[in-house]
């Protein structure tokens, strides 16, 4: 086995499972006031960026890697590293070429989808100087998002992909490649000239990354007194390295008490214009089922990320876990006079009428997923107990003209 092996088994086990990656603080997305200027750019400023993230969102869904390999050079990722980091020469050729050789970028996304997710694009932002493109990643009901950095072009076909960040996690490609070097130059012989070179914080995470594994441990473990523990053995060089503020949020998060509101200050302030933390903060709410602050993390989510609408979905199904149908149906109502052919927003209003035995108004909603996505309303609700909808007058009255109409297309 090569003597970096380990480590690339590693860097594939990270990008695989864990989805272990976030954005690059280099790319900044563009920002005034304080506020996120992340509203959907015009097609005409978002060219040629956006036919680009089209091609890429149909190729992903499609489950074809190709496009994103063919954009996405890795070797000059370990390039821009090697530059900022010193190695020995004949350490850096082999572990650039043992990456090369082992991770296939594109096929790692497509598998964070399981299958079954669904790649949306929702906007893309950053223009004009540092362009990226944000997707929606849905599966089975989890929410996730990844950002792709595009290098600045003038045309489609000299688009390339710099960098690209999956939410959950915390890290991107870039960083998680730049721990699995450092980990392997740390058992080098000639260690102690390189590990001279690092600044403080990278200099600390090595030094400490087996106390930050425990962390990692104890979060998973829910130990989170003991995650606190371990948390303040830390220099403060290591605290502040970002995937110890992602850290630090889930446990402060979970012990409700002012580490949160700190990590977060800390985070924004030292990888400003970032959105992972406040999506970080609504996926441990989803996780917990805690309804008010998916809500809360959902506005604040909102105000970062080109995806207002869908997290007004999130919204909604949260006010209708604390039964206020009502506040939900007024947003999933909103939703549809925006995206007329949203699914989701289908599907969870459709259950929620359903589910309230408002069986006027799911007949009259039907109606609308006719015209707009021509969706069986039983596909669309499979797996939903709604036996008794599906044997009522209502539905009947409703299906039969439908399978008419449906049978004298068939039989002319």
């Amino acid at each position: 086995m090569k003597p970096v092996s380990f480590f690339i088994l590693l860097l594939s086990a990270l990008l695989l499972f864990l989805c272990c990656f976030s954005c690059n603080p280099s790319h900044k997305p563009g920002y005034g006031n304080g506020q996120a200027n992340v509203v959907k750019d015009t097609l005409l400023r978002a060219e040629p960026y956006y036919t680009f993230a089209k091609q890429l969102e149909a190729s992903i869904n499609n489950g074809l890697p190709d496009f994103f390999n063919d954009h996405f050079d890795v070797s000059l990722v370990t390039a821009r590293l090697f530059r900022d980091i010193k190695a020995p020469r004949k350490f850096e050729q082999t572990f650039s070429g043992s990456i090369k050789e082992s991770i296939d970028a594109g096929a790692q996304v497509i598998a964070s989808l399981e299958g079954t997710g669904v790649y949306h694009l929702a906007g893309i932002t950053g223009l004009p100087y540092k362009p990226s493109a944000i997707f929606r990643v849905t599966n089975n009901g989890t929410l996730n998002y990844h950002q792709v950095f595009f290098s600045s072009a003038t045309a489609l076909d000299l688009v390339r992909i710099e960098d690209f960040c999956i939410f959950k996690g915390g890290l991107s490609f870039s960083e998680t490649l730049k721990m699995v070097l450092l980990s392997a130059l740390s058992q080098q012989p000639d260690a102690n000239t390189t590990v001279q070179t690092l600044n403080s914080t990278d200099l600390a995470l090595l030094q400490h990354r087996q106390t930050i594994d425990k962390i990692s441990i104890a979060i998973h473990e829910k130990a989170f007194g003991k995650a606190m523990r371990l948390l303040k053995s830390l220099p403060p060089e290591a605290q502040q390295h970002k995937m110890v503020l992602l850290q630090q949020l889930s446990i402060g998060y979970y012990l409700k008490n002012e580490l949160l509101t700190s990590a977060l200050s800390v985070f924004e302030q030292t990888y400003p214009q970032n959105p992972v933390p406040r999506f970080a903060l609504l996926d441990l709410a989803l996780e917990a089922k805690d309804n008010d602050r998916i809500i809360t993390y959902a506005d604040d989510l909102a105000q970062v990320l080109p995806d207002a609408t869908y997290l007004q979905i999130v919204k909604a199904t949260a006010y209708e876990n604390m039964g206020k149908a009502e506040a939900a149906e007024k947003l999933l109502t909103g939703v549809l006079k925006q995206e007329p052919e949203n699914r989701e927003a289908y599907r969870i209003l459709a259950a929620l009428y359903l589910d309230e035995q408002n069986y006027e108004k799911a007949v009259s909603l039907f109606e609308l997923m006719e015209q707009n996505i021509d969706s069986d309303p039983a596909e669309l609700l499979s797996g939903m107990d709604y036996d008794e909808f599906w044997q009522s007058e209502f539905y009947k009255n409703w299906a039969t003209p439908q399978q008419e109409t449906t049978n004298a297309g068939i039989n002319p």
